[in-house]
């Protein structure tokens, strides 16, 4: 039996951030001919709307902001919609235009956050968040949080990882066989791995994932989750319809959202090797060591 006031609050929120993507933002920030007009303007929107709503759901450590993701290995995304990141963590480095950057250590999640999608510019989203996700494994801090931490696994554990999702009003082409065909929206070379978490559209549904068959066979149990590779295992596509009298799908976003966050690993990022050349480092290193056969 669900608690009568959590449904009541989250209800309430729900219809309150449906309507800012889908009716709202349009109006405001879009042409006749779907031409976005003020794109810096839109993108706070974005922030603000999906800030208000994402807090009721993810842990109060996490901050969500916009920008570009970084790694100490020179490495840089383009810009992220939505960037949730660890707040006691994360340095606050940013440019003159306030554009800020987050060390890819500190950051557990990006969002992509849309209007109408067709199939190219799906292809394109899920193509840049795939990106964006395999910049974690540039990352050179320690584990610092998370329940993974002695056993810390980026290419296998997907708690591990970092998570991507995409928020749109609409998909804006035929998705009776998205299931089977997502998996070729992809470029080649993405790992299934680095591939979307969930993908929520206000008209059509929420996107994620069932079992493999494979696993479940071991474990003759199926379960839905938000991880594209779970066990060692790639899992399947699953895809629940909007019911347009409903907001399922909407509460189950937010369960995932939830999920996704409050089971993170978070790395302890390690400034040095964003601010030092590693070369210039390990020369330091040599220059300080003493001669051979001195002794203490």
């Amino acid at each position: 039996m669900a608690n009568r006031i959590i449904n009541a609050l989250l209800e309430s929120e729900i219809e309150k951030f449906r309507f800012a993507i889908t009716r709202l933002a349009p109006e405001v920030f879009y042409d006749e001919q779907r031409k976005l007009i003020h794109p810096g303007e839109f993108g706070t929107f974005k922030e603000a709307i999906c800030r208000d709503f994402f807090s009721l759901f993810i842990p109060e450590t996490y901050k969500i902001s916009q920008g570009f993701v970084v790694t100490p290995k020179d490495s840089v995304s383009t810009q992220c919609d939505v960037v949730i990141y660890d707040g006691d963590l994360t340095p606050l480095i940013k440019s003159g235009a306030n554009q800020r950057f987050f060390p890819v250590e500190t950051v557990i999640g990006v969002v992509e956050v849309k209007s109408v999608l067709t199939k190219y510019e799906f292809k394109a989203a899920l193509n840049k968040l795939a990106g964006i996700k395999a910049l974690r494994e540039e990352a050179t801090g320690a584990p610092f949080r998370g329940s993974r931490v002695p056993k810390f696994n980026m290419a296998r554990e997907p708690r591990d990882q970092m998570f991507s999702m995409i928020i749109c009003n609409k998909l804006d082409f035929d998705i009776s066989n998205i299931c089977d065909e997502i998996a070729d929206f992809y470029s080649k070379d993405v790992l299934v791995r680095n591939r979307h978490n969930v993908i929520l559209s206000m008209d059509d549904g929420i996107i994620y994932y069932n079992t493999s068959e494979a696993l479940y066979n071991v474990t003759q149990r199926s379960m839905a989750m938000p991880w594209p590779r779970f066990c060692g295992y790639d899992s399947r596509n699953r895809i629940d319809i909007a019911n347009p009298a409903s907001i399922h799908h909407l509460k189950s976003f937010a369960h995932y959202l939830y999920l996704l966050t409050s089971d993170a690993t978070v790395l302890l990022p390690n400034m040095a090797s964003y601010m030092i050349d590693s070369s210039l480092r390990y020369a330091k290193l040599q220059l300080q060591s003493p001669p051979k056969g001195d002794s203490d």
